[in-house]
C-alpha cells in the first residue's frame, strides 16, 4: 500500500510528467512492486530482517543457500555463523537456522511442526509418499502400523532378527575377514559396510530366502551401490528445482544423465523384487523357516496392504497385492536409509578403533561376556549372544553413540514450516518460515560435548548423571519427537552386534585411507570415499 500511494503521489505532482502513456505506467508499477517484495520487504520490513544473516544476500534471495548445498559447506558455514552472531541466523528470505535446545530441538521437533516440501520433492519413492515424506498427521498414522515390529523390547525379542545376524556374520561377513587375514590383503570397508548394514536390515525385513546378499555377492552389490550413490551429485537440483529439471527434459535437455535415472529405476526394481518375493512367499508358506521369516513386509502387508472397498485382502499373487506401490515406497524408504546411515557410522566405527590399539584390546576385554558366542569358526554351531547382552557393554555403546555424535549420518538440516506466529530466541518468526536444526551443529555444543571435534568415546562413561541428561538432550542422530527416525532401535543393535563380532576376532590397522573427513551433506560419509583396512587374528595380534 505504500508503494500504490507514493506512486499516486507522483502522479498527482506531475513528476511521472504528463506524456507517460498507460503501458509505461504499468511497467513501472510492476518495477515499484517488484521492488517491494524481493528488496523493501524482506530485507527491510519483515520481522526477520532483524535477524543476523549468514551473508548479506540471505535477507535478499536465497542464492548463497543454494550455492553452499551444491558446493558443499551449508553445514560448516551455517555452524561458524551460530558461533558468530548465536543461536538464530538467517540463511534465506524465508529460513532460518536455530541451533538452541529450547527455542530449536524442542520448539520445533518435539512441537511437530509441520514438514516442508523437501521430503515429498526428495524421499517420495515410486511417486508414492511414505512415512519420510510424510505430514504429522499421516506421519503418526503410518508410524503406528510399524512401531511394535520396530521396537526395542520387539527386536531384542525377535528370534528371527538374532538367527539372520548369525547368518550373516558366521557365514558371509566373517568368512571374508578370516580370509583377508591369512592372506595378509587389505579389504575395502565402505562397500563391506554399506553391504552388511543393507543384509542385515534387508534380510530381516523381507526374510533371508526373500532378502539380498551383497556382500557375498559383488555384482549384485555394485550394481546397488552404483545405482545409489550416483545420483547423490544431482541432489540440490533435482529438490530444488525439479520443474526445471522436468520441463527442460521436455525439450530435450537432460540436467540429470539418463544413466543417473537408469539407476535410481534399477534400484527401485530391486527393491520391488525383494516385496514382491516376500509377498509371494506369504502366500504360499504362511508359517516359513525363523530365518526367512518378512518381519518388516508382513506387517507392511497386514496393515498397509489391508483391501480397498470391494477388494480381498492380502496378496493375490506375488506382485498383485493391495496398496503395492504405497508398501514398496515404505519398504525403500526403511531399507535405503539403513544401508547408507549405519553404513557410514561403522566406517568411522572401524577407522577411529584402527587408529587406537589399545582401545581395540579395552574393547575386546569388555567384551568377555559375548566374546566366546562370537569366536570364528569355533562359535559356528552355537547361538548368537542375547541383543540384549551385547546392548548393555558400556564401552560399546560409547564408542557407537560418540562416532555417531560426531560423524553424524544425517548431519544436515531437518526443515519444519512455523505453523503459526512464534519467537525463536528475541525474534519475531512470522507464520510459514522455514526454520531447521542441524545434527552437525547440535553435536558440537560445547557446553554438552566439551572439545567437541575429539572423538572421545570416554565422554559417555565418565559424564555425570546430570552431564549425560544434558549430553542426550543434544544428541540428534536420530532426529526427536514424532518423526524421529523408527529404525534407531535396529540400527544401533545390528551396530554393536557386528563391532563386537569384529573385535572378538581381529585386531585391524589402517593399510590406506582418502580424506576422512566428513562430507558436508544432508546425508554423507567420509569425503574421499577411500578406508582400506588389514584385518589381523587375535591370536597374531598387532599393538
Amino acid at each position: 500500500m505504500a508503494v500504490l500511494s507514493a506512486s499516486a503521489s507522483l502522479l498527482h505532482a506531475g513528476i511521472l510528467g504528463t506524456k507517460l502513456q498507460v503501458p509505461h505506467l504499468a511497467a513501472l508499477l510492476v518495477l515499484l512492486l517488484a521492488l517491494h517484495r524481493y528488496i523493501l520487504q524482506p530485507a527491510f520490513l519483515s520481522p526477520l530482517s532483524k535477524v543476523p544473516a549468514v551473508h548479506w544476500s540471505c535477507h535478499l534471495c536465497p542464492a548463497w543457500l543454494w550455492w553452499a548445498r551444491l558446493y558443499g559447506w551449508e553445514n560448516r558455514k551455517t555452524y561458524e555463523a551460530h558461533q558468530t552472531h548465536g543461536p538464530v541466523v538467517r540463511i534465506a528470505p524465508n529460513q532460518l537456522s536455530v541451533n538452541s535446545y529450547d527455542d530449536g530441538l524442542k520448539k520445533i521437533y518435539l512441537g511437530n511442526y509441520p514438514k516442508s516440501s523437501f521430503y515429498p520433492i526428495g524421499f517420495s519413492n515410486y511417486g508414492q509418499s511414505n512415512m519420510f515424506t510424510m505430514a504429522p498427521a499421516q506421519h503418526g498414522s503410518r508410524k503406528k502400523l510399524f512401531s511394535n515390529t520396530m521396537s526395542k523390547s520387539a527386536i531384542l525379542a525377535s528370534q528371527s532378527a538374532r538367527e539372520i545376524s548369525k547368518v550373516l556374520l558366521f557365514e558371509r561377513l566373517l568368512p571374508m575377514l578370516h580370509e583377508s587375514s591369512k592372506r595378509d590383503e587389505p579389504l575395502e570397508i565402505p562397500g563391506l559396510t554399506y553391504s552388511y548394514s543393507m543384509d542385515s536390515f534387508a534380510n530381516w525385513q523381507f526374510g533371508l530366502s526373500n532378502g539380498c546378499n551383497l556382500l557375498q555377492n559383488v555384482n549384485e552389490r555394485n550394481s546397488f551401490l552404483n545405482g545409489f550413490f550416483g545420483s547423490e551429485a544431482y541432489t540440490v537440483v533435482s529438490t530444488k528445482f525439479p520443474w526445471a529439471v522436468y520441463w527442460l527434459a521436455k525439450i530435450g535437455i537432460r540436467v540429470i544423465p539418463k544413466a543417473i535415472e537408469d539407476g535410481v529405476k534399477d534400484i527401485e526394481d530391486w527393491n520391488m523384487k525383494q516385496c514382491d518375493r516376500a509377498a509371494q512367499s506369504i502366500q504360499q508358506d504362511p508359517h516359513p523357516k525363523t530365518v526367512d521369516q518378512p518381519t518388516v513386509f508382513a506387517q507392511a502387508l497386514k496393515t498397509m496392504g489391508a483391501a480397498k472397498a470391494g477388494s480381498p485382502a492380502g496378496p493375490r499373487s506375488g506382485n498383485d497385492y493391495p496398496n503395492r506401490l504405497d508398501i514398496a515406497s515404505e519398504m525403500s524408504d526403511f531399507n535405503f536409509a539403513a544401508h547408507e546411515t549405519s553404513g557410514n557410522t561403522l566406517i568411522y566405527v572401524l577407522y577411529e578403533l584402527s587408529r587406537r590399539p589399545l582401545l581395540q584390546k579395552d574393547l575386546y576385554d569388555s567384551l568377555h561376556g559375548v566374546s566366546s558366542s562370537l569366536k570364528f569358526p569355533e562359535s559356528l554351531d552355537d547361538p548368537l549372544p542375547l541383543y540384549r547382552d551385547v546392548d548393555t557393554i558400556p564401552l560399546l555403546d560409547a564408542i557407537i553413540l560418540e562416532t555417531l555424535r560426531l560423524y553424524p549420518s544425517v548431519q544436515g538440516a531437518q526443515p519444519r514450516v512455523t505453523p503459526k506466529d512464534t519467537t525463536m530466541g528475541p525474534f519475531q518468526v512470522p507464520q510459514g518460515v522455514l526454520v531447521q536444526s542441524y545434527a552437525y551443529h547440535a553435536h558440537r555444543n560445547q557446553d554438552a560435548f566439551p572439545d567437541p571435534e575429539k572423538w572421545d568415546p570416554e565422554r559417555w562413561l565418565r559424564a555425570s548423571p546430570e552431564q549425560l541428561v544434558n549430553m542426550r538432550k543434544w544428541f540428534w542422530a536420530f532426529g526427536s519427537g514424532a518423526s524421529m527416525c523408527i529404525g534407531s532401535n535396529f540400527a544401533l543393535l545390528s551396530m554393536k552386534m557386528v563391532t563386537a563380532a569384529i573385535f572378538s576376532n581381529f585386531t585391524t590397522t589402517i593399510y590406506e585411507h582418502g580424506d576422512m573427513e566428513l562430507a558436508d551433506a544432508y546425508l554423507a560419509g567420509p569425503r574421499g570415499g577411500k578406508l582400506l583396512l588389514k584385518f589381523h587374528l587375535r591370536d597374531k595380534e598387532v599393538c
